[in-house]
């Protein structure tokens, strides 16, 4: 039986608060429901339950440094936005798909590099961005990223519950997440990811 959403998350940073201490204390606490609601109903669709689960337990990180240490702890940079956050992005990604098809360039990008129904909710310190997919479809609750080959987001992981699930193997030494493996930094005691062929 698969572990839900929240008992991923529990694993994960009951294991962060033991092995790497400095990235535990860059998660932040949640916000209140109501805040949380508050800001959450200034999105126009329905937030995938898994997302609503992670931020019934946390507002995501603390600021990025450059790097991305402590904070970015999905593979391979990334860290998860605030709940306040999360609305601005979203706001920037309608943004985006509103200048796409202003400019007439809807059928080149819409669905490659921005879509009404991609919630962006983790960032790299180079402004990077995994976004949740809220189309209806086999692509559902899927986490994307850009791929650059590709020339748009593809998707990394099927669920945020499977990313999750993917980190707390990876963090025990069983396998990989998204292609990177699992390290305490040699200088700090945050979580960092390397590709194998890249050590």
């Amino acid at each position: 039986m698969q572990n839900s959403t929240v008992e991923e998350w529990s694993l994960f940073k009951s294991w962060l608060d033991l092995n790497a201490p400095e990235t535990a204390a860059a998660v932040l606490p949640p916000v209140t429901s109501e805040v949380r609601d508050r800001h959450l109903s200034a999105i126009p669709m329905a937030i995938h339950p898994d997302l609503k689960s992670f931020y019934s337990l946390s507002d995501g990180t603390a600021r990025l440094t450059e790097g991305g240490a402590p904070a970015a702890f999905l593979p391979p940079r990334y860290a998860p936005y605030g709940i306040e956050r999360v609305v601005r992005a979203y706001a920037h990604m309608l943004d985006t798909v509103a200048y796409e098809v202003e400019n007439g360039r809807s059928s080149l990008t819409i669905g490659l590099v921005a879509h009404r129904e991609w919630l962006p909710f983790a960032a790299s310190s180079s402004g990077d961005e995994l976004v949740l997919d809220h189309r209806q479809g086999e692509t559902y609750g899927a986490v994307l990223e850009f791929d650059e080959s590709k020339g748009g987001y593809v998707p990394v992981w099927t669920s945020f519950r499977k990313m999750l699930a993917e980190i707390n193997s990876a963090v025990l030494g069983r396998g990989t997440a998204g292609r990177y493996r699992a390290r305490i930094g040699s200088e700090s005691s945050s979580l960092e990811w390397y590709h194998p062929r890249f050590p």
